[in-house]
């Protein structure tokens, strides 16, 4: 009685959070609630909209951003959205075997409702993985196919110059401390452009994260979302 008590207090929270800061994303953002986990709706949890970010193609990459310059690591997926800014934002849990993390990333592309969820697939063929990414720096992304490229070379600038530092720390992060375990922000693809990505911590570090595309009944996107569900969550 008790845990089901707890678990409709945590849905109470969530949902009076979604209503008071995604009040023109309503429809939407329910429908991203629900593709929440089961093992995960027992906890308390937090959206985070990180602002709207730049999509000048409307050719989507997720991947470790880090890792953008790598055609198979990074390859973007089939389906495309129309150009424009849409607003990406996280939804947090604070999971007791591991405290606060970022369970989900999203892009909010239609304030529409999703009628079903399909694996968000990418145009490579050989790679490993058709509809996940891998990450190795505890950072997940979204990006345009053309801010990915631009970041690309925003990175291959950094490094030539400065071969021994870190971009995420020393530019991203400014040098600051920072809560790193469950960051989230919108990050410019160049210190001087006005054109933005979205960063995130990918749940508990490293591993391979699933991406799928929300539809509506035309069969049209309407959102798109990450996980970082990991059996490790739950362990003692």
């Amino acid at each position: 009685m008790k845990k089901l008590f707890l678990g409709l207090l945590a849905a109470l929270i969530l949902l009076s959070s979604f209503l008071a800061h995604s009040e023109d994303n309503r429809v939407v953002m329910n429908s991203i609630v629900s593709f929440i986990p089961e093992r995960l709706k027992s906890y308390a949890y937090s959206q985070v909209s990180l602002g709207k970010m730049d999509f000048p193609s409307g050719v989507v990459v997720a991947c470790d951003p880090f890792y953008v310059g790598n055609a198979d690591l990074a390859a973007p997926f089939k389906q495309k959205i129309k150009s424009g800014k849409y607003v990406a934002g996280v939804i947090k849990a604070n999971i007791p075997t591991v405290g606060e993390r970022n369970i989900l990333a999203y892009l909010v592309l239609q304030n529409k409702k999703v009628v079903k969820w399909e694996q968000a697939e990418v145009v490579k063929e050989d790679v490993m993985f058709k509809s996940k990414y891998g990450v190795d720096s505890g950072l997940g992304a979204f990006f345009d196919k053309d801010t990915a490229q631009q970041f690309n070379n925003t990175l291959k600038d950094y490094m030539q110059k400065k071969p021994n530092e870190d971009y995420y720390n020393d530019v991203i992060l400014g040098g600051k401390e920072a809560d790193t375990v469950a960051y989230s922000s919108l990050v410019k693809v160049a210190p001087h452009s006005d054109l933005h990505f979205a960063l995130f911590s990918s749940g508990i570090g490293d591993g391979i994260y699933p991406s799928y595309w929300g539809l509506d009944d035309q069969n049209n996107p309407v959102a798109l979302v990450t996980s970082f569900e990991n059996e490790y969550m739950y362990r003692e």
